[in-house]
């Protein structure tokens, strides 16, 4: 015997039980604290303009054991900001390095590569059947969430597969993939804004207030109609630092936040900027940096597009550039993609290419 944490939720008087799980301390204290967080080895993973609900429902870390055969999820914690309607999302060192060693074996099992690809065919199966909800309640909510969970864990094995490069067969299979579930983002955001457009019309909660919400806090309100707090909500649109672990978030200070990543490696204070190339070349231009694809830049022709991380938002700009670089992203990444069919170089995951 054991104790156990359960997540339940009501509706129309009805009781469900999301998840259970052993709970392994009984400390009285969370081991998610400020004072646990490594101060150094942490990794750009991705950067791009979202709405701060995305990470509590995409970057969940405590229901993903057991979606690869034989391993448990590898990303242990992740690191995350918010400011200025930019998001970046960073992993640590220790975590990828065990990752990419797991994947360097997995991928070689042609079986296994088969088993994912059903995978992504079951997700999204369920992306096509969720976007076409209208009317959101708490069954409608516990099923995007496990859909986040999936995308979490599918798109870690297509970035992290890339980069290990087991063969080119697998990598193409990969690429394909990768391509095949590039839209599923954007579908995936567009269903939090109608979820955020329903509470606020039924509410007093602006629309900016309501994209703010956690996941917990919408369970709340569709199980119970009770809102979260208006001034946590005003303070969390504008600006979010977060620590993600199994065991939950905890929001840190900006100033915190800022010290772990600017201390945590090197290369952000190099003069010299590295990357993996995904596409040859040499070119001598004019550096445009963007951080934000929605704010009205001017991009002379020819320039080079330096970014934290670029999606299909980013197209336009990126055929009238003469090069790409970007602070995150592999080799299956939207930059490396879209750099090799416009035939123009790229340089991706450098860290620092926007500092």
């Amino acid at each position: 015997k054991f104790p156990v944490d359960v997540e339940w939720a009501i509706e129309d008087d009805i009781i469900y039980i999301t998840q259970s799980r052993p709970i392994t301390t009984l400390s009285g204290k969370s081991q998610n604290t400020e004072d646990n967080i490594p101060q150094k080895g942490w990794v750009k993973y991705w950067e791009a303009p979202l709405i701060p609900m995305y990470p509590f429902f995409s970057l969940r870390l405590d229901n993903l054991n057991g979606y690869l055969s034989g391993f448990d999820y590898p990303y242990r914690q992740l690191l995350l900001t918010y400011s200025e309607g930019i998001m970046a999302c960073y992993y640590h060192s220790e975590d990828l390095n065990r990752f990419e060693e797991f994947m360097s074996q997995y991928l070689q099992d042609i079986d296994n590569v088969k088993n994912f690809e059903k995978q992504i065919d079951k997700l999204l199966t369920q992306v096509d059947e969720i976007k076409k909800v209208t009317l959101f309640n708490t069954k409608k909510v516990l099923k995007l969430r496990k859909i986040y969970d999936e995308m979490h864990v599918c798109f870690g094995v297509i970035k992290v597969g890339g980069d290990v490069y087991i063969n080119e067969d697998v990598f193409n299979k990969l690429l394909a993939l990768r391509k095949r579930t590039e839209k599923v983002y954007f579908i995936l955001e567009n269903v939090l804004r109608e979820i955020a457009n329903q509470i606020s019309s039924e509410t007093n909660l602006k629309i900016e207030e309501a994209l703010a919400m956690n996941y917990e806090e919408v369970l709340e309100y569709f199980s119970t109609k009770t809102l979260a707090s208006k001034e946590n909500l005003s303070k969390r649109k504008e600006s979010l630092y977060l620590h993600i672990t199994p065991n939950g978030f905890v929001e840190l200070s900006q100033k915190h936040a800022e010290n772990i990543i600017d201390n945590s490696t090197e290369q952000l204070h190099s003069k010299i900027v590295r990357g993996q190339a995904s596409h040859k070349g040499i070119v001598q231009a004019r550096v445009v940096v963007i951080r934000d694809f929605s704010l009205q830049h001017t991009f002379p022709e020819g320039s080079v597009l330096v970014t934290g991380m670029t999606d299909p938002r980013f197209v336009p700009l990126m055929k009238k550039a003469s090069a790409i670089v970007t602070d995150a992203g592999g080799l299956l990444c939207h930059a490396a993609i879209v750099s090799r069919e416009l035939k123009i170089p790229c340089v991706v995951g450098t860290q620092n290419a926007t500092q």
